[in-house]
């Protein structure tokens, strides 16, 4: 379960719109919000670069503003409801201030907008959050701000989580983050197998049982039981597995369908060219999605 939430922040209403989410979930958990503000030297925000010299002072009071912003803001939502909360200034070159953050804080999860509108637009996937989902140890969920963005939005559910799946053990070890928030919500899980070729499908065009003697859910072995037997019997909760011809979109078509208010996929973690020859399900359903999507990059 979770104890400590990270949120970045960069200044922006768009940023802020991972606020109610991390805080439904904080509440919930009864975990600490941790607000965090990366610090970027004041001669290179963009409307700055080469008109302005270095001075230590002027920088200084950027981040005197910056940790003010950070606290006032966190004061604001413990006026709805009192949650723990922490709120830091870091530095670092891009994401390495923020996993120094998560990694010293002990955090269990990432909370953040997809993009925001600070002074140098750092959160743009491809930038912050690509590679926060890239490196960190903790999942990240993130959240498509609408725009135009008017404020903090309202609080949204997370009670109906879809698992796409791919037969790898890779792909199930999100299970278990995913998992933790329908225990929150006290919600349902749906899995999802996309398979390439309808006639894959057994007669009929029904979904198979997975055709094991045993699964592991949440690290145990379950002997002679299904991901779908074994998760419902273990959580208490309506799980379905679903398969379907593949469509680039079909996990996004499966969340409408099933009316789901996120998505949970592991990634590999994979860049550069690798990443570019491979492509990635998880990248390509985080810039599509309107819904929150849970990334989670395994360790070993």
């Amino acid at each position: 379960m979770f104890r400590t939430v990270v949120v970045p922040l960069d200044g922006s209403p768009f940023a802020e719109q991972a606020l109610p989410l991390a805080f439904g979930i904080v509440r919930r958990a009864g975990a600490t919000l941790d607000l965090v503000h990366v610090h970027v030297l004041h001669v290179l925000e963009e409307h700055k670069v080469a008109r302005y010299s270095y001075d230590p002072g002027v920088d200084k009071e950027h981040q005197r503003e910056e940790q003010l912003y950070l606290e006032s803001t966190a004061k604001s939502l413990a006026t709805i409801s009192p949650v723990p909360w922490t709120a830091a200034v870091v530095s670092g070159l891009d994401s390495e201030g923020i996993l120094e953050r998560v990694q010293n804080g002990k955090a269990d999860l990432i909370v953040m907008t997809t993009h925001g509108r600070g002074p140098v637009d750092r959160f743009f996937l491809g930038g912050v959050a690509d590679e926060l989902v890239r490196q960190a140890a903790v999942p990240v969920l993130l959240v498509r701000p609408r725009d135009p963005a008017h404020g903090i939005v309202e609080e949204p559910l997370l009670e109906h989580v879809l698992v796409p799946l791919d037969g790898s053990s890779l792909a199930e070890r999100v299970l278990e983050p995913a998992l933790d928030f329908v225990r929150l919500w006290k919600g349902r899980c749906t899995l999802l197998r996309v398979i390439e070729d309808s006639r894959q499908l057994p007669q009929g065009g029904r979904p198979d049982r997975a055709r094991r003697t045993g699964t592991r859910i949440g690290g145990k072995s379950v002997p002679g039981e299904d991901r779908e037997t074994a998760a419902r019997r273990r959580h208490g909760r309506r799980h379905s597995h679903c398969r379907r011809p593949a469509r680039r979109p079909a996990i996004l078509e499966e969340a409408q369908t099933q009316r789901c208010d996120f998505i949970a996929l592991a990634t590999h973690g994979w860049g550069g060219v690798r990443r570019m020859l491979l492509g990635s399900v998880t990248d390509k359903v985080i810039r599509a999605s309107s819904l929150p999507v849970l990334a989670y990059r395994p360790t070993a």
